[in-house]
């Protein structure tokens, strides 16, 4: 199906693959894998080649589905023979997926603009491997005018955000593109909080096989509230995304007591807080760390880096009726017989370039975030003098 993919499109472009993983009720099989793909391509290959991969969800607009395919295995392949797979990002997602190719025989060319790893959304990432986030941020219609009229919800929507038109037309797509109803929204939670659950374990198969000096933090996360109507509406809206047997297993409500506990730092607002929920299966990684030292390996594996090249299209190989061409702003060049694109919200720019339509078939928006470095190389002498 790949080949035919890439053969039937105007534009061969594999938006993600994940590995596979052994697990007692797996999204898919260890000879397989998942991806997502523009469903006009998927439509196109089907119609060329007869075959089409098992379908496990699509989005609501039908642009995007998500398949999961046999894997053809080319390890038995020598290494000049072997597809080239190009990786535009070489963030956490970028380098795991290379992580995930070269595993299977690929030979992977990781491209990032930035002149060293983790030089954007992962270098001050909290990377909390969360499935406390596994529920789609669309909402019914009904939702949607809640957390646009009222305070107490767990989100808030203001009309103020509209003013700018970009950030009116993102928010449309976006609730377009997502599930709108009840059934559709637990539906889709069931499939990314397996795939969150899949992430965490690999990301603690990575560190283990590739014997990282990389800590996972097993606390889970706390969602605290100072208002008992905020907190009554996410404890509402949390167990509504779940099935009632999966709750145990996820979260459990907990009192402004229990909060105190989890977290000591909160004694200066403990007047304030009235409970919260607490996703004990949550975890936090430090991602410019894992990231820095996965490069490494990945080096000294033979994958290859190129860095300070940003890609601004991408064109069919003449050679080679299978490949693209990715060109750089540079004026390099470099081809491969599939991409994946992991380059964060420049995803959606690149995404533009290659749909028939001109717009991406996921809407991608800039948010703006904070981070805050301290340095506490006085706290780590004194506490290497205490000992």
């Amino acid at each position: 199906w790949l080949k035919s993919f890439q053969s039937s499109s105007s534009y061969c472009c594999l938006f993600l693959i994940l590995p596979c993983c052994n697990c007692a009720k797996p999204l898919y099989r260890t000879n397989e894998m998942l991806v997502a793909a523009p469903a006009a391509a998927v439509a196109a290959a089907s119609n060329a080649s007869g075959r089409l991969g098992r379908l496990v969800a699509k989005s609501s607009s039908n642009q995007l589905v998500l398949l999961v395919e046999r894997r053809r295995g080319c390890a038995s392949k020598a290494a000049k023979e072997a597809p080239r797979v190009a990786v535009v990002g070489t963030g956490l997602v970028g380098l795991t997926a290379a992580d995930s190719l070269r595993q299977r025989g690929f030979r992977v060319t990781l491209i990032d603009r930035q002149p060293t790893v983790a030089g954007e959304c992962s270098f001050a990432n909290a990377a909390l491997l969360m499935r406390s986030y596994s529920r789609p941020k669309t909402a019914t219609m009904s939702q949607l005018i809640k957390w646009s009229t009222s305070f107490d919800q767990p989100v808030h929507v203001s009309w103020r955000a509209f003013i700018d038109p970009y950030m009116a037309l993102f928010g449309m797509r976006f609730f377009l593109s997502g599930p709108q109803t009840e059934k559709a929204i637990q539906a889709t939670t069931q499939i990314t909080d397996k795939l969150a659950r899949l992430s965490i374990e690999h990301i603690e198969d990575i560190i283990k096989k590739k014997k990282l000096d990389v800590s996972l933090l097993k606390e889970g996360v706390l969602m605290y509230c100072r208002d008992p109507a905020k907190l009554n509406a996410l404890v509402e809206e949390t167990k509504s995304s779940f099935p009632p047997e999966q709750h145990a297993d996820r979260f459990r409500v907990v009192s402004a007591e229990e909060c105190l506990k989890l977290e000591p730092l909160l004694e200066n607002q403990k007047a304030e807080i009235v409970g919260g929920l607490f996703w004990f299966p949550d975890q936090t990684i430090c991602s410019l760390t894992f990231c820095r030292q996965l490069a490494s390996k990945l080096a000294e594996e033979g994958v290859e880096f190129i860095h300070g090249e940003e890609v601004t299209s991408t064109f069919a190989s003449g050679s080679n009726p299978r490949a693209a061409v990715l060109q750089m702003a540079s004026g390099k060049k470099v081809e491969a017989e599939a991409i994946v694109l992991a380059a964060g919200v420049g995803t959606g720019r690149l995404l533009s370039k290659l749909s028939p339509t001109g717009a991406p078939p996921v809407p991608l928006y800039g948010m703006r975030g904070h981070s805050c470095t301290v340095d506490v190389t006085h706290m780590v002498q004194q506490q290497q003098q205490q000992q």
